[in-house]
């Protein structure tokens, strides 16, 4: 068998060598460009998101004054529904990775100790809205979002109008045994349209079964004090990318996106390497 000269073989080992670091770069960093993203510049932040505003609609007196709000319906008593509006996303978030709702549920509730005799306990599934309409915590009713101004419907109906016609998609069940403490629900799509376009009026909550009678589910509202050192009020968090090349249409203010609940974010953003360019010699 011919072996290569030295000086041959020396040379095709250097080219091999040059391949795999050139291969291994490549591998290892994204050109920040087009719908591209640098892995180095890549930042994310969490932030907590403190509720500003918070009411229970139940009735054609304002019940702003109560350290709670509640969702459900009790024998004899109207629906409840309750309005939360949260801090606004950070003006450094450039695109809202996760947001999710923490609420603290400490109590199911029945107005009068017979209905607890006659009335089983049966789950209650609780559902969010993303909210179109202004409202004021301190005169925000069942028919009227402010003083001057009423709901487009008495009881905030679902009607793209007041509030969203279709809920976040994620949902929590209250059962009898289910420990008091908080519950999370994902609101990342509404968090989205937020940065994007829409106006921060924040979020309903309601129940899925919003006819059959039961207990009312109650959930400490921003004016709660804590309970053994443990801060009970409602808040959002939220998780985003502050220096992030996306597309116009998906950056903060860059227009109306299209998101729907369950879109994750291998959706919306692709990483992909810069193929590198082909040069052609001058003949």
């Amino acid at each position: 068998m011919k072996t290569l000269p030295a000086l041959l073989l020396a040379t095709l080992i250097l080219e091999l060598l040059v391949i795999q670091g050139t291969a291994r770069s490549l591998g290892d960093n994204y050109k920040n460009n087009n719908n591209t993203m640098t892995k180095t510049d890549t930042k994310i932040h969490t932030h907590k998101l403190k509720s500003i505003a918070d009411v229970t609609i139940h009735s054609d007196h304002n019940l702003n004054s109560q350290n709670y709000v509640s969702v459900g319906r009790m024998p004899r008593h109207r629906n409840s529904k309750a309005l939360l509006q949260f801090e606004s996303v950070p003006e450094t978030c450039k695109y809202v990775v996760k947001a999710e709702l923490f609420i603290y549920y400490f109590r199911a509730y029945m107005w009068h100790p017979a209905y607890y005799r006659r009335i089983s306990f049966t789950p209650k599934t609780i559902e969010v809205r993303q909210l179109f309409s202004p409202w004021n915590e301190n005169e925000a009713t069942w028919s009227r979002s402010s003083v001057r101004e009423s709901w487009t419907q008495s009881g905030l109906h679902f009607n793209n109008t007041d509030a969203a016609s279709e809920p976040e998609e994620e949902t929590s069940t209250i059962k009898e045994y289910t420990e008091h403490g908080f519950l999370k629900l994902d609101v990342t799509p509404v968090a989205q349209r937020w940065t994007a376009q829409d106006n921060n009026y924040g979020l309903l909550l309601s129940l899925v079964d919003e006819i059959s009678y039961g207990r009312e589910i109650h959930f400490y509202s921003r004016e709660a004090r804590d309970q053994n050192g443990m801060d009970v009020k409602p808040y959002l968090k939220v998780t985003c990318w502050s220096d992030f090349c996306a597309p116009d249409s998906q950056r903060r203010g860059g227009g109306k996106r299209d998101l729907t609940a369950g879109e994750g974010i291998e959706q919306q953003v692709q990483l992909k390497k810069e193929e590198p360019k082909k040069t052609h010699p001058r003949s």
